[in-house]
């Protein structure tokens, strides 16, 4: 049997445990996974072993303008070798977390693979830091990846409460999805993917859909994030980050459909912002959230402590001014900040105009958590519901600042329609009626997992 047949081989097998596990762990099943919402802290990826304690873990911070906490990791550490998994590390963060009342987000780096996969896939190329990474449509490295989201996902947390699976975990709200190969997201830095002399567009594109597909089928619950910046070939045509935007669109966000946001990780005191000509990061982020899609920010650096270069980027020495930009433009409610801002916030640190930091993040993370009452404000043409007709009246109205009313798009009588309009609506969708996700009857669980034991002559 070739090595790429034992593969997927051995992810069948691990269907076949993941459902097995559905149908014996005694679990209840949430039908809607809470929202990444509020400011979290960013963990490191890598682990200093030198030291004691595990340095992932070490950016958890208990302050109350902290909602959560971003923990990141290598692909390498968690698997160091073929089916070899530790996935111990999620399990102390959900521990820790957990207890001090807030929420988990969890981002792999999947451009720092093990060692197998890149000796086993058939061509790799060049990224713009000097990684070798394999092409993300290499068939091999797709299986492994997909393989390492159907064993997170069936991992039974242990610690934290009754031993349950980690895509049932109430602490984990939101999981990176980035695809083999692409750790910073549909983007190419420094055009080492549409150089390669097997790229083309459709293989790249399938690439994505792929990737993105395999780690949401094992996260359905979950909000799952996606680095969307912008990807363009100079090939006539459609961009191919337009042509990825239009496929996802239908298949993440609708009712019984898994929830995929855009993650960027830009955000200054001046971007992301749409540009005039339609095109880049900003205008994707601004039609993913027309189509009721999430958005998501990591800070570009800290504003108390960054490199000279990026000093005019972040000259307000105040993240509150990125978190209020990107709310206004694109609704968006989760943003990740660095330990400068937050330790600093929390010492009394002042910005450049003398305001203390921990009065804007407090306000902005109070904002940002707090509920909508679904009511009537975003039912902008008067039909009783809150759906896409309404969207398309925020739409028309986008833009205005002044005399507008809730025919216009205006949900927070402010008399201008602007993001916090489209928030109070994406928050709203369907509050005429119940959005669930759809979940298997145990029946069909059972039958399922009883066709794939069959399959592999392997019993549960």
């Amino acid at each position: 049997m070739s090595s790429n047949s034992e593969s997927l081989h051995r992810l069948a097998r691990r269907v076949a445990v993941f459902i097995c596990l559905v149908t014996t762990l005694r679990i209840a099943t949430p039908m809607v996974a809470a929202e990444p919402a509020g400011i979290y802290s960013l963990g490191q990826a890598r682990n200093n072993p030198a030291t004691s304690g595990d340095e992932r873990l070490g950016g958890i911070r208990g302050y109350d303008f902290v909602s959560g906490f971003t923990l990141r990791l290598f692909w390498n550490d968690l698997e160091p070798t073929l089916d070899q998994y530790d996935f111990s590390v999620i399990d102390a963060a959900i521990q820790r977390v957990s207890a001090l009342g807030q929420s988990l987000d969890v981002e792999i780096f999947t451009n720092n693979e093990p060692a197998y996969v890149l000796d086993g896939a058939s061509a790799i190329y060049i990224d713009h830091r000097g990684g070798a990474n394999p092409v993300p449509w290499d068939p091999f490295a797709q299986a492994r990846h997909a393989a390492l989201y159907t064993a997170l996902g069936a991992h039974v947390v242990q610690g934290a409460g009754a031993p349950h699976l980690l895509n049932l975990d109430p602490t984990l709200v939101s999981i990176d999805v980035a695809p083999a190969g692409l750790n910073f997201g549909v983007r190419d830095l420094n055009d080492g993917i549409q150089n390669h002399p097997q790229y083309t567009q459709q293989r790249y594109i399938d690439a994505v859909m792929a990737g993105v597909a395999a780690a949401t089928a094992a996260f359905p619950l979950d909000t799952n994030s996606l680095g969307f910046f912008s990807f363009d070939d100079g090939a006539p045509g459609p961009h191919v980050d337009d042509q990825i935007l239009a496929l996802l669109d239908p298949l993440y966000n609708g009712p019984g459909q898994p929830k995929l946001a855009f993650f960027v990780e830009n955000l200054s005191d001046e971007w992301p912002v749409p540009l005039g000509n339609g095109n880049g990061v900003g205008n994707n982020l601004e039609d993913w959230a027309a189509t009721g899609g999430g958005t998501m920010m990591q800070a570009l650096d800290a504003w108390l402590d960054h490199t000279p270069e990026r000093a005019d980027q972040l000259s307000s020495l105040n993240p509150s001014t990125g978190i209020e930009l990107a709310h206004e433009q694109y609704g968006t409610r989760f943003f990740e900040l660095y330990l400068p801002d937050l330790d600093g916030a929390a010492e009394g640190a002042l910005d450049a105009a003398g305001e203390p930091l921990i009065d804007g993040l407090r306000f902005w993370n109070d904002m940002l958590t707090s509920p909508v009452t679904p009511g009537p404000d975003a039912d902008f043409n008067g039909d009783g519901r809150v759906d896409a007709g309404d969207l398309a009246s925020w739409r028309t109205g986008f833009g205005r600042t002044t005399g507008a009313g809730p025919l216009d798009g205006d949900a927070d009588n402010d008399q201008d329609v602007d993001g916090a309009d489209f928030l109070n609506w994406q928050r709203q969708l369907g509050a005429a009626g119940a959005i669930t996700t759809a979940i298997p009857e145990p029946a069909s669980i059972a039958l399922a997992a009883m066709a794939v034991a069959a399959l592999l002559r392997r019993r549960c």
